[in-house]
C-alpha cells in the first residue's frame, strides 16, 4: 500500500477549456477549497494544443491537477515525461472529459469537495505507462491504450468535426457510419514477456492496452490495469458489421476475450504494420506503422480519500 504523502503545498491547476464537460465554476470552487487547506494554487489555462505539455515541463510544484478529459491528461503526462532529470509531481485528475476512462479505471472523485479531500489525504496509486513510436521514431507516452483500425477511425472522424455538444452521440453516429466501410488488415508482431521469438497475427483492429476499461465504464479486458506494469494486446480478426456488433455486445458484458474473433494476451512489445489511423488515449495520433512498448517512468496518481491504495490484481 502506498503511504499518504505530505500535504500538497504547491499545486498547478492545468485547465483545458475545450474539454467536453468543462465547468469553470467547479474549478473555481476546487481552487478555493485547496487554498483553504493551505495550498498555493496557480491556475493555468490551455491556449492551444500542446500548451499544457510545454508549461508543465518547467513547473516547480509538488502536485499537478489536470482538468479535462483523457486526451488532456495524456498531453500533461507527455510534458511530465520530459522531466526525467527532475522530481515528478503527484498527478491529480479533475474529470471533465467525454469518456473519462482513467476516472473509471481508478474510481477517481469527481466533485470539487471530494477532489480537495483526496488531495488533502494524499493517498496515491501508481500510474504505469506505455510508449508509442511512429515512423519518425519519436516516442509518445500513454496510460490507457494505443490502437489502430476501426476505433481509431471513429476518434479521428469525431475530432475532425470539432464536436463538443453531444460528443458521445457523435461517437455513436460516426461508428455506425464507419462500420460498413471495408479496411485493409494490419500485420501485427507480438513479443510476449520473456519470449525469444515473436508471434505474427493479422487483425482488422489492433489494441495495445494498459487499461481494463474502454469508452468509459465498459470493460475491454480483466487481465491488466493502469496501476500494474506491462501491456496487454486485444485484436479483432474480423471487423465487418456483424463482427463489430458482436464485439460491442461482448464489451458491454465485459466478456470480449475468449471470443473466436479475438486474439489477446500479455505483451512486452508490439509492432503494427499496415496503413490505418491510430489513436492514443482517445485522441487521433497519426497513422501506422507504430511500435508500442513499456515506458519505465511511473507516476503517482492521487486517488479518492476512501480508496485502497493497493494496486489491483
Amino acid at each position: 500500500m502506498t503511504e499518504a504523502a505530505a500535504p500538497a503545498r504547491r499545486i498547478a491547476l492545468l485547465v483545458n477549456p475545450a474539454a467536453g464537460r468543462h465547468d469553470p465554476w467547479a474549478l473555481a470552487r476546487l481552487a478555493g477549497m485547496l487554498a483553504r487547506d493551505g495550498a498555493s494554487v496557480e491556475t493555468l489555462t490551455s491556449r492551444a494544443p500542446g500548451d499544457l505539455a510545454a508549461r508543465v515541463a518547467d513547473l516547480d510544484v509538488d502536485t499537478v491537477a489536470v482538468a479535462g478529459g483523457d486526451g488532456t491528461v495524456n498531453e500533461v503526462v507527455g510534458g511530465l515525461a520530459a522531466r526525467r532529470d527532475r522530481p515528478l509531481p503527484r498527478l491529480v485528475v479533475v474529470p471533465q472529459g467525454t469518456a473519462d476512462v482513467l476516472a473509471h479505471e481508478y474510481g477517481l472523485p469527481r466533485s470539487a469537495q471530494a477532489i480537495a479531500a483526496a488531495v488533502a489525504a494524499g493517498r496515491t496509486r501508481p500510474l504505469h505507462l506505455g510508449t508509442v513510436a511512429g515512423g519518425d521514431g519519436a516516442a509518445r507516452p500513454f496510460f490507457l491504450m494505443a490502437s489502430a483500425g476501426f476505433d481509431a477511425e471513429v476518434v479521428a472522424a469525431v475530432e475532425a468535426r470539432h464536436f463538443k455538444p453531444l460528443k458521445k452521440l457523435a461517437f455513436v453516429l460516426s461508428a455506425l457510419r464507419l462500420a460498413i466501410h471495408r479496411r485493409a488488415p494490419f500485420e501485427v508482431t507480438l513479443w510476449a514477456p520473456g519470449a525469444t521469438e515473436p508471434r505474427h497475427v493479422t487483425c482488422a483492429t489492433a489494441i495495445v492496452t494498459k487499461a481494463r476499461h474502454y469508452g468509459g465504464p465498459f470493460v475491454l479486458t480483466r487481465e491488466t490495469g493502469c496501476d500494474r506494469a506491462g501491456l496487454h494486446f486485444v485484436g479483432l480478426i474480423d471487423d465487418r458489421p456483424a463482427a463489430l456488433a458482436a464485439a460491442v455486445l461482448k464489451i458491454a458484458r465485459g466478456a470480449l476475450e475468449g471470443a473466436a474473433n479475438v486474439v489477446s494476451g500479455p505483451v512486452a512489445r508490439v509492432r503494427i504494420d499496415g496503413a490505418g489511423a491510430v489513436q492514443i488515449d482517445g485522441e487521433p495520433a497519426g497513422h501506422t506503422p507504430i511500435d508500442v512498448a513499456v515506458e519505465e517512468m511511473v507516476l503517482d496518481l492521487v486517488i479518492a480519500a476512501d480508496r485502497d491504495a493497493t494496486p489491483q490484481s
